[in-house]
């Protein structure tokens, strides 16, 4: 096993032998297996539109627990929140 110092040694060496190559233009279909050579940013944003208000639920399980198709439990909303917004609610 390398110490921490040696380790740091051996990578410093490495990196100052190494040199990143020069990039190169293809068709997107074309770079399978290949890398990036430089930050790709959009335009704008992506999706142009709003893909997804609410994804999915927060309940407290033992509010569920005497949950059946014969007798459905009715659960109340407390607070919706969108894509990106933080809770202001526990439960």
């Amino acid at each position: 096993m390398l110490e921490y110092g040696l380790f740091d040694q051996v990578e410093e060496e490495i990196l100052a032998r190494v040199h990143p190559m020069n990039g190169e233009e293809m068709p997107l279909r074309w770079c399978y297996f290949r890398y990036l050579s430089g930050d790709v940013r959009s335009g704008g944003s992506l999706p142009p539109f709003t893909l997804v208000i609410n994804d999915g639920f927060a309940v407290i399980a033992h509010d569920l627990a005497n949950a059946r198709p014969e007798s459905p439990v009715t659960l109340e909303v407390i607070e919706s929140i969108i894509s990106g917004q933080h809770s202001t609610k526990r439960i």
